[in-house]
C-alpha cells in the first residue's frame, strides 16, 4: 500500500460551489473540466498558483472531455446541449477554440 501525502493544492475561488468534473493528464500538466464550464490547464510544479490557461467552454453544462492526440495538444470536449468543441492548445487563447460542431435536433 502506498502512503500519499498533499503537497500542494488549489480551490476555486469563488462564493459559488464549483466541482471538477473530470481530471486529464497532460505530459505538460493536468487539466480538468468544471461546473463552471471552463476547461483550465495547470502547471503541475505550482498548483496553487491557478490555472496558466482558463477556456470558457460554450456546452451549457459540460459533460466530458478527452485528449485527442498523442502529443496532448488538442483536447475534445463535449456538453449535455449537443455541441463538440476541438480544443488546440499550442494556440494563443484566444484562438484555442479549433473547431466546434453541434447535433441536428
Amino acid at each position: 500500500m502506498y502512503s500519499l501525502n498533499c503537497i500542494d493544492e488549489y480551490r476555486i475561488p469563488t462564493r459559488e460551489e464549483v466541482y471538477v468534473l473530470d481530471i486529464i493528464p497532460f505530459t505538460s500538466g493536468p487539466a480538468t473540466i468544471s461546473s463552471d464550464q471552463k476547461l483550465s490547464l495547470f502547471n503541475p510544479l505550482s498548483l496553487k498558483a491557478g490555472p496558466t490557461v482558463n477556456l470558457v467552454t460554450s456546452h451549457g453544462n459540460i459533460s466530458c472531455a478527452r485528449a485527442f492526440d498523442a502529443a496532448n495538444s488538442v483536447v475534445c470536449t463535449a456538453g449535455e446541449n449537443g455541441t463538440i468543441s476541438l480544443w488546440d492548445l499550442r494556440r494563443d487563447v484566444r484562438q484555442a477554440r479549433a473547431a466546434q460542431f453541434t447535433t441536428g435536433k
